[in-house]
């Protein structure tokens, strides 16, 4: 509870490894059910002045997130980090109600951006998320497949394709 006072409050070190280290203790103790910090958790994925510091939030969040948390998950698809934008894609592919137009949104703008790195990511995401047979998500999925790209990276582009043009009826 003090550990969770004190970097809600900002009183403690202003290093980025001791707010790191924070996070990571109390991800850890909320897995376990022994705090209940999802709202510091979600702050400090938003707002930390450093990328390490939002990742380790980002993925404490994460670790137990639920549907509810899926549209503040997708803000980070905007980090200026990559490495926070891969991490948030794998959560939103558990955590996002199929459908989530939003979230869908958000995965499309990830899926054209310019970074490659990020490509094969969102593309599974997307898979797992959009609704089956649905225009748009094929359709930004066939403009990237468009580019020159290495194989791995069209390997995921085809196989999001393919699992989205399947006609699966909802159970």
């Amino acid at each position: 509870r003090c550990l969770a006072q004190r970097l809600n409050d900002h009183t403690w070190r202003a290093d980025w490894f001791t707010r790191r280290a924070s996070v990571v203790t109390l991800g850890t103790l909320a897995e376990e059910g022994l705090v209940e910090n999802g709202q510091l958790l979600q702050r400090l994925m938003e707002e930390d002045p450093d990328w390490r510091v939002r990742l380790a939030a980002l993925e404490a969040l994460g670790a137990h997130a639920f549907p509810e948390t899926a549209t503040a998950i997708a803000t980070r698809l905007q980090d200026e980090q990559w490495r926070v934008r891969h991490a948030a894609l794998p959560i939103l592919a558990r955590v996002a109600r199929r459908g989530d137009e939003h979230i869908v949104r958000e995965v499309c703008r990830t899926l054209k951006g310019s970074d490659e790195r990020l490509i094969p990511a969102a593309a599974r995401t997307l898979a797992d998320i959009a609704p089956f047979g649905e225009a748009q998500s094929i359709e930004a999925l066939v403009e990237v497949l468009n580019k020159p790209l290495i194989g791995e990276v069209r390997a995921a582009l085809v196989a999001a394709i393919a699992h989205l043009q399947q006609d699966r009826k909802p159970l």
